[in-house]
C-alpha cells in the first residue's frame, strides 16, 4: 500500500464527495432497465465504494432487480493478487457484480456508463510537465482517452459519465489544474466560463459542504468544498456538441489536498 494511502473510513470527506456526485447521477440511470456497467479503479479498499455504487445504482422494476456489474482493473499486480487471494471486497460483492481485470484501464475496450477514476496521484508523471505536453504514463492522458471513447461512442442508450479524482500537490498551481478541465469539457462542444464567478484560469475556496470534515494529523480540521462550474454550449458552431451536460467540482483534504471532477453528457 502506497504512502499516505487512507484505507475505508479514513477519508470522510472523500466519502462525502463520493456520496453527493452518486446520488447527483443515479437519476440519469434508473430509467434503465437493464444493468448498469461501472468502471473503476479498486485499490486495496473498493468495498465502501461498491456499497454506494449498490445504494444509487442497482436499478428495480416491478419483475426484477438489476445490480450494477463492476469492471474493476488493476494493473499493480501486488494490489491484484491481494484482492484476488483475501478478496476484502467479499460484503460489497454480495451487492453487485464484480468483475476484476489485471489490466490498464487506458486499454478497455468497452465503453461503460460510469467511469470512476481514483488515481490518488496527480494529473502528470512528472509534476513539471504542462498540458498540452501530454504523456502516455500521465493520468490526464488516461481521463482524456476514456472521455474520447465515450464522446464517440455509439452506445444506446446514451448517456455517459465519467468522475476522477487526484491530487492537486502538482507544483504547477490552479491555472494548470484548469487549463486540464477547460480541456475536457471543450471535448463535449462546451466552454467553462466562470469557476466560483473568476475566470477559468483559477478556482476560489469553494462552498463548504455540510457534514464534512476530518482532523488531520497535524491538528488542523479539513473540510470538503463544491466550486461552482459555469458552463456555456458551443452548439452553433459546433453541429457535434453534446447535449445535457452536467459537470460538478470538488476540493478536499484528507491527507492531502484533491480534486474530483465529474462530467455527465448525453450524445
Amino acid at each position: 500500500m502506497s504512502k499516505g494511502m487512507f484505507i475505508k473510513d479514513d477519508a470522510p470527506n472523500k466519502r462525502i464527495v463520493q456520496d453527493i456526485i452518486y446520488k447527483w447521477l443515479s437519476p440519469f440511470y434508473k430509467i434503465k432497465n437493464y444493468c448498469m456497467t461501472i468502471a473503476m479503479l479498486p485499490g486495496y479498499v473498493p468495498e465502501r465504494s461498491l456499497e454506494m455504487y449498490h445504494k444509487y445504482f442497482t436499478i428495480k422494476s416491478l419483475r426484477r432487480t438489476w445490480k450494477p456489474i463492476i469492471h474493476a482493473f488493476e494493473r499493480d499486480m501486488d494490489t491484484y493478487t491481494y484482492l484476488k487471494q483475501t478478496q476484502p471486497f467479499q460484503a460489497g460483492r454480495q451487492q453487485v457484480d464484480f468483475r476484476l481485470n489485471p489490466r490498464n484501464v487506458r486499454d478497455a475496450v468497452i465503453v461503460h456508463d460510469l467511469e470512476d477514476l481514483d488515481f490518488c496521484t496527480n494529473l502528470f508523471a512528472d509534476r513539471t510537465r504542462q498540458y498540452p505536453n501530454v504523456m502516455h504514463i500521465d493520468s490526464f492522458s488516461i481521463i482524456r482517452k476514456r472521455l474520447g471513447t465515450m464522446v464517440t461512442s455509439t452506445k444506446k442508450p446514451a448517456r455517459h459519465s465519467l468522475m476522477f479524482t487526484v491530487s492537486l500537490r502538482n507544483g504547477l498551481g490552479k491555472e494548470s489544474t484548469t487549463q486540464c478541465l477547460r480541456s475536457l469539457v471543450y471535448m463535449l462542444g462546451w466552454n467553462i466560463d466562470y469557476i466560483d464567478n473568476r475566470p477559468p484560469t483559477s478556482y476560489g475556496k469553494g462552498i463548504m459542504i455540510e457534514g464534512s470534515g476530518r482532523v488531520h494529523e497535524n491538528g488542523n480540521k479539513y473540510y470538503a468544498y463544491e466550486h461552482v462550474v459555469q458552463l456555456s454550449s458551443m452548439a452553433h458552431c459546433d453541429p457535434y456538441a453534446k447535449r445535457n451536460v452536467g459537470v460538478r467540482m470538488f476540493t478536499y483534504t484528507d491527507g492531502t489536498p484533491m480534486l474530483t471532477f465529474a462530467i455527465t453528457f448525453e450524445n
